[in-house]
């Protein structure tokens, strides 16, 4: 059984290594994480702020009753910086989005609503544009000696894109921070207490 497990771990890390599928400099065009420097030190302590934040929210939130829907939306978005992630990961992260909206515009917050929108349009611009703006910005010299940069993905005719979709990532939580602070009605998901009623949530959220 130790063989199993040895053998599966070597496979799925040689999966990462350079010139395999989910290394950066292959598939960074798609990758969401924090994977996109070529200095790894630096990826590495990106994360582990990011999991330091992490666990403040667990303590900020320790005596919460519910988790609210900017609380998940910014969990969600975060947990996607620290681990391997491609794009088709949004799945998980919008419905949470489109909650939001619907408050929003129940509300009539229209220019949070705005802003809240564009992170879902944004997937809905043609790939084939985007490739091209990120193949630019990947042409800006000195690019390809901090970033991993992918060269012709899937024969496609595109050299030197960019991870746009990592830095798509990034500003996701950082809204999704924003709301998670400036929000002050956030919609509630209850805890069920067992062998009892879910407790009072009119404090969820809230430091104390």
């Amino acid at each position: 059984m130790k063989e199993v497990y040895t053998g599966y771990f070597e496979a799925v890390k040689y999966l990462f290594e350079p010139g395999e599928i989910n290394h950066y400099g292959v598939s960074g065009m798609a990758m969401c994480h924090l994977g996109f420097l070529k200095m790894t030190v630096v990826n590495h302590i990106l994360k582990a702020i990011v999991l330091v934040f992490v666990l403040y929210l667990v303590w900020r939130e320790r005596q919460s009753s519910c988790l609210s829907d900017t609380l998940l939306l910014l969990a969600f978005s975060l947990t996607m910086l620290v681990s391997y992630h491609q794009f088709y990961d949004f799945s998980i992260v919008f419905p949470l989005f489109f909650i939001r909206l619907f408050a929003f515009a129940k509300e009539r917050k229209w220019g949070l609503f705005g802003v809240t929108a564009l992170f879902p349009l944004f997937l809905l611009v043609p790939g084939t544009l985007i490739l091209k703006v990120s193949s630019w910005i990947g042409g800006i010299p000195g690019m390809d000696s901090v970033f991993y940069l992918v060269d012709n993905p899937w024969k496609k005719p595109f050299f030197h894109v960019f991870p746009h979709m990592a830095f798509y990532t990034i500003a996701l939580s950082a809204w999704s921070m924003y709301l998670y602070f400036r929000v002050e009605k956030p919609y509630c998901f209850e805890l069920a207490v067992p062998g009892g009623t879910a407790p009072d949530s009119s404090n969820a959220g809230k430091d104390g």
